[in-house]
């Protein structure tokens, strides 16, 4: 039976290359980190390494760096440690060292260090005036309303605290509207209340326009021409009914 697909994708000599490498290297991790979920670094586990590096051509900083990943990955020690017991990592901890270690980096210096030192220092003196962050929140504020009259502003009762706290003074309240203090400190203004039998009267007269058909008078109108053929109220009786 002939197959319905080509057998060979368009791709280009070193496309197939870098994928050939990067199945190479993914081979490679995923060897590593099976050897490693299984326990301890034995001879055998070291000879298959050195075959399989061989085979993906693998280098010997690439070896230590995968072995280095598969010692600090968190889930790899977690199933190492439930199949084979504590204390499984020496060797592997061994032979992922550098054969060079890294020297120790040293600070950058650019012309804009001086500046931010200046700035670090400033804002740390700053922070070391404030009070602690557990006194530094939003207290919890009891709001009393007064609904006596239509513009009335709210009293509000604010236990006292223990650090320095800023008062917010409330913004003045609208003639033609009344103020809410918020728990969080903030203000929101309410407009005065609307009469229910003036918002009852307004929306029976707006369903009692909208129960009219007032769309078919300019629809009715532009029959000038229908209505000297004799055909206009036999059409308006059709439309209405």
């Amino acid at each position: 039976m002939p197959a319905v697909w080509p057998a060979l994708v368009d791709l280009s000599q070193d496309e197939c290359g870098r994928m050939l490498r990067k199945l190479e290297m993914e081979a490679y991790a995923a060897a590593v980190s099976a050897l490693r979920a299984q326990g301890d670094l034995s001879k055998d586990k070291k000879d298959l390494l050195g075959e399989l590096a061989k085979i993906f051509s693998i280098s010997t900083d690439r070896h230590r760096a995968e072995v280095r990943r598969a010692v600090n990955d968190e889930r790899l020690s977690t199933i190492s440690h439930h199949t084979s017991g504590p204390n499984n990592a020496t060797e592997w901890a061994i032979e992922g060292r550098r054969l060079v270690p890294l020297l120790p980096r040293l600070l950058p210096q650019t012309i804009y260090s001086g500046l931010a030192d200046s700035a670090a220092c400033s804002a740390a003196a700053f922070n070391a005036r404030l009070p602690p962050p557990g006194d530094g929140g939003n207290k919890e504020v009891v709001v009393c309303y007064s609904y006596s009259g239509t513009c009335s502003t709210p009293s509000v009762a604010i236990p006292p605290t223990a650090g320095p706290a800023q008062s917010r003074s409330p913004r003045p309240a609208s003639p033609a509207s009344s103020v809410v203090l918020l728990p969080s400190g903030s203000t929101v203004y309410v407009k005065s209340a609307v009469s229910y039998t003036h918002l009852h009267a307004h929306k029976r007269h707006h369903t009692h326009t909208h129960t009219h058909t007032p769309l078919l008078r300019p629809f009715l109108s532009n029959l000038g021409n229908v209505a000297d053929l004799g055909l206009r109220r036999p059409l308006q009786h059709i439309l209405l009914s």
